[in-house]
């Protein structure tokens, strides 16, 4: 028995071992771990490319970044966007322990704020989508299933990206107030317990609860049962309007309390 165990586990390796030599010697494109694939990409010679690393070299450019974010967020969906004013956390960062990093902390977080803003007001429903009959086969209306099936797109990707603006909001606030302990705190198994034990002190408690609350209820609720399960939003989606009523508020809800939590952001700059 030992030996046919072996001799299975022996042919695995070898199985492996020559699908990979297979891709190499056969230079197959989607593999980004293969040097040979990245010479050269739908005809084109990567390496006559220049690299050019994007950095905002001084004030003028943050203030340029910053401007055109905001105009790119209006003409998306014609509502003004300003939450995280980052010229003026540039000249706080300067004088802050580690502040370059903070900095880069809140330049990626603004970034991804925008898209949730955007993705935000073009996933809400329209009248066709929430007034929907009990009596009505989605089935048979083929346009009524698209829309639905586009909903249920937006809400999936936005729970992704709401679940992600967390983690990345704590990141910031552990920057601002113990930058040495930041490597730890992202290494740990569960940031968001890690988070309220490296605020003690700099938040209060009432605080502290009300985000690990957010970020429990929209775990518990949305992200838990679609990354990690067989799924719960496509059940209210695609049901009856009470029900699908019911969650689609509570999930764009959620936008308010990432923009209040963003624009709060910016009263720590007269604190720190």
């Amino acid at each position: 028995m030992d030996n046919i165990g072996n001799t299975s586990q022996d042919r695995i390796v070898l199985d492996t071992t020559e699908a990979i030599e297979t891709q190499k010697n056969e230079k197959i494109i989607y593999s980004s771990a293969v040097e040979e694939d990245r010479r050269e990409f739908f005809g084109i010679n990567v390496n006559t490319f220049k690299d050019q690393e994007f950095m905002l070299k001084d004030k003028s450019e943050v203030i340029r970044f910053n401007e055109l974010l905001e105009n790119y967020v209006y003409e998306e969906i014609r509502i003004s966007f300003s939450a995280i004013n980052l010229p003026a956390w540039s000249d706080k960062c300067m004088i802050l322990p580690k502040g370059g990093r903070l900095f880069a902390a809140l330049f990626d977080l603004k970034i991804t704020v925008a898209f949730l803003f955007i993705d935000s007001i073009k996933a809400a429903p329209d009248g066709d989508s929430i007034n929907r009959r009990d009596d009505i086969d989605i089935l048979s209306n083929p346009v009524l299933f698209k829309k639905k099936l586009k909903m249920l797109h937006e809400n999936i990707d936005l729970v992704m990206r709401y679940r992600a603006f967390y983690d990345k909001f704590m990141g910031v606030l552990v920057l601002a107030f113990c930058p040495d302990e930041y490597d730890s705190f992202v290494k740990a198994d569960s940031r968001k317990k890690e988070f309220g034990k490296r605020m003690v002190g700099h938040l209060d408690s009432s605080d502290i609860k009300s985000l690990n609350a957010s970020i429990s209820r929209l775990d518990d609720t949305f992200r838990t049962p679609e990354v990690h399960q067989t799924g719960r939003m496509r059940k209210w989606v695609l049901s009856s309007q009470d029900l699908f009523l019911d969650n689609e508020i509570d999930l764009l809800g959620y936008m308010n309390d990432i923009l209040n939590l963003s624009i709060g952001l910016d009263e720590l700059i007269k604190t720190l």
